[in-house]
């Protein structure tokens, strides 16, 4: 048996061999410090199987080893060996295997570029002649004065960098950005890449330190691109990286903001990348963008990205990181790194156009059940901290106050139908980010019209915006639309009934303009009450909207008329009109009838896309024709000791529903969407929100993992299963690819 490092980026010391364990370390040459990188060849181990065993950490993590019989495709072994002081893995090698490839990572080598060059006609130049007298190669391609500066490998073993920037450059090929040509060096530190060297903290300093303008170029490469950079209009410069080894932050996909002055355009291509993000992608999520000036991101330190956003020509400049492996749930592999590198390009031809764009999220019903206030003493904050992250990771952020919030002096009570919580509720929603609240809902009388007007008093105190209450007609009749991003969008906000079967309290008649209703109070003539069975509900709504029509015009039609102006002034005033609907039969699986067709009515009047909420738990959305209906979100904040028997449903479990809303240069919007599954848990007696995926990458437990997957296949509408992912996406082009045309 030979075990060698004899190829193309090989980096192995074979410490000893004893039996079948090989003791190996990866060998750092002249990097300082510790780093992990490692690639090796096993030749004549053909029938064996062998543990290949590190004496340290933080060198195999959690797939094991990538291995490989031609440089070329790489896959896991997936059996990863951990203790307290050492790492490793094993391998059984079949009878034909008499070579085999084993790296710390999926490799990326010169070969595999230069066969891509060839395949698609472009040919490689020589950059400069590198310290160890090689050629480095840089490709060129496309017509205009601006330019795409695209470079990676500044340290040689970040290899996954390598893959997005294939990805990136097929997109560009494909589809090219106007008005500029690409220039790509595909392997700054030439001689690191092939000879297998660590790359990082090289000594005195490695290549991405070479950028320091008051010194001359150490490195051959560094020099060439940093001429290059001051003789050209460099637009775009980007440099793909990938993090250490692995774990936190180096488990996902980054932009390093390496400047405070630039971190507005930095934020906004984020932005624009998180609507491109597909589920074939390696996901990414503006939350874990590396600030300027925080831990080891110093303003000051020399690299490629400040270096080139000082080109008077440039618009972005930054490095991009990529993991090695992703994470401990879902493996990396080399489609979802190339996936990320098309989407990388088409967020940068939005980018590159100024496209508005706007990310907006929604949650389920926000309850505030008496038990919570007594027992968490007022303190609410506790509810939404393992989610706060989510939360705040968008443009703005709509909850469904499904509570009066209008003073103690019109007392917290226990009635089921009869709530009212205190101020500092609102202050913990605040805290946790939420900007829009929608108050028309079946509790928004609880506490009579005197309740209204507190509500909205001490909305309006702790900032929030509001809809579906108000305090005068003129409010009432006025549209709210909020600018996100320079995207106008319009919420309309109307609910089913306000529990008047149960309090007995009913908007005065000079006090219609109060609350947004769908049809009149419960027990009123032209009501139909969402409680009773599904079968009655059906018979109602035949007779009453399918009949004679004497009563539908009496009395449902000016609720419907008055919904409709409402929708179609929203439509006049605002790029996209978002409906708050809450409507729906309780703990049902299956929408009723009512709401049913009450969806259709206003898809009809023309709302760009209908969040439904109250049934309080999780149902099916319909995307019939790639129109998105929600039907519940389920139970955002509520109390176990709320939860009904009454349905096999999980009343713990609601969506957090993220909506990318883009709008081009010819005003055209267009529409994507996401969601997370989230868990109401109670921990220390008390309740609070927590991501399922998190929760499952906390403990391990896999009833979260089955979970996950089982209620997103469920609020998806989906047949087939889908793979357990922090945030799962809707496809509103069913009979598209995943990604509808019109965001490519």
């Amino acid at each position: 048996m030979q075990i060698d490092k004899n190829f193309t980026g090989g980096n192995i010391e074979v410490e000893k061999i004893e039996g079948d364990v090989v003791l190996l370390e990866r060998e750092m040459r002249d990097s300082t410090g510790d780093w992990f990188y490692w690639a090796f060849r096993v030749k004549g181990a053909a029938g064996r199987t062998l543990t290949f065993r590190f004496d340290h950490l933080a060198r195999v993590a959690y797939w094991g080893a990538s291995v490989s019989h031609d440089l070329k495709a790489w896959s896991w072994t997936g059996n990863r060996i951990a203790t307290k002081t050492w790492e490793g893995f094993s391998y059984t090698f079949g009878a034909d295997e008499n070579e085999v490839y084993f790296a710390h990572n999926m490799l990326y080598t010169p070969d595999r570029f230069f066969a891509f060059a060839h395949e698609n006609g472009l040919a490689v130049q020589t950059l400069c002649v590198s310290e160890r007298g090689r050629n480095v190669p840089f490709v060129q391609f496309g017509d205009g004065e601006n330019v795409i500066l695209l470079t990676a490998r500044h340290h040689a073993c970040e290899n996954t960098g390598s893959y997005v920037l294939e990805g990136v450059l097929t997109e560009l090929l494909h589809t090219p950005l106007p008005n500029h040509r690409v220039v790509c060096v595909p392997f700054v530190d030439y001689d690191g890449v092939v000879d297998g060297d660590q790359g990082k903290n090289r000594a005195p300093y490695d290549h991405n330190r070479d950028y320091d303008k008051n010194q001359p170029a150490l490195y051959a490469s560094c020099g060439a691109i940093r001429r290059f950079i001051d003789e050209n209009a460099v637009a775009y410069a980007f440099d793909f990286h990938s993090p250490w080894h692995a774990s936190g932050q180096n488990d996902h996909v980054y932009i390093v903001q390496k400047s405070r002055v630039s971190a507005d355009n930095l934020k906004t291509f984020g932005r624009i990348l998180t609507t491109q993000i597909t589920p074939d992608s390696l996901p990414y999520d503006t939350v874990h963008d590396f600030p300027a000036e925080f831990e080891w991101n110093k303003e000051n330190t020399p690299s490629f990205a400040p270096y080139a956003s000082e080109n008077p020509a440039n618009r972005l400049a930054f490095s991009f990181e990529t993991p090695y492996f992703n994470n401990d749930v879902d493996p990396i592999t080399v489609e979802k790194m190339l996936a990320l590198g098309t989407c990388f390009v088409r967020a940068l031809r939005l980018y590159d156009r100024q496209v508005c764009t706007a990310k907006l999220s929604f949650v389920g019903d926000i309850l505030c059940y008496p038990d919570v206030t007594e027992k968490s003493g007022k303190r609410y904050d506790p509810l939404f901290k393992d989610v706060e992250r989510d939360l705040k990771n968008c443009d703005y952020l709509v909850g469904n106050l499904e509570t009066p919030i209008a003073g103690e002096a019109l007392g917290y009570t226990n009635e089921r139908f009869c709530f009212n919580s205190p101020e500092e509720f609102l202050a913990a929603l605040k805290n946790a980010g939420f900007h829009l609240l929608s108050l028309a809902n079946n509790h928004c009388m609880d506490r009579g019209e005197e309740g209204i007007k507190n509500t909205l008093e001490n909305c309006k105190k702790y900032g929030f915006d509001t809809v579906g209450l108000y305090d005068s007609a003129k409010a009432r009749d006025k549209i709210f639309v909020k600018e996100i991003n320079g995207l106008k969008v319009a919420f309309v906000n109307y609910t089913y009934g306000t529990n008047a079967f149960a309090h007995r309290r009913f908007l005065e008649k000079d006090s219609w303009y109060k609350v947004n209703l769908f049809q009149p109070e419960e027990t009123l003539p032209g009501s139909i009450h969402l409680l009773n069975s599904a079968e009655q509900i059906e018979n109602e709504v035949q007779a009453l909207y399918f009949g004679d029509g004497t009563a539908y015009e009496t009395y449902v039609k000016p609720y419907l008329d008055r919904l409709e102006r409402d929708i179609k002034e929203a439509k006049k005033q605002a790029d996209l009109v978002v409906m708050l609907a809450h409507s729906g039969g309780q703990r049902n699986r299956e929408p009723e009838a009512y709401t049913k067709m009450l969806m259709q009515k206003i898809k009809a009047f023309g709302a760009d896309v209908i969040v439904g909420l109250h049934p309080h738990v999780i149902q099916s959305c319909d995307r019939t024709d790639g129109y998105l209906t929600v039907y519940c979100l389920g139970n955002f904040v509520a109390s176990e000791s709320s939860f009904m028997h009454d349905t096999d449903l999980d009343q713990s479990l609601s969506t957090l529903l993220n909506l990318y809303v883009t709008k081009d240069e010819t005003g055209r919007i267009r529409l994507r969407a996401g969601f997370k599954i989230v868990k109401l848990v109670t921990e220390n007696g008390l309740p609070c929100v927590k991501n399922l995926y998190e929760l499952y990458r906390q403990t391990g437990d896999e009833s979260y993992r089955t979970l996950s997957v089982s209620y997103a296949k469920f609020f998806a509408g989906s047949e087939k299963d889908l793979p357990f992912a922090d945030e799962y996406y809707l496809d509103l082009n069913p009979d598209e690819d995943v990604t509808p045309p019109s965001y490519k």
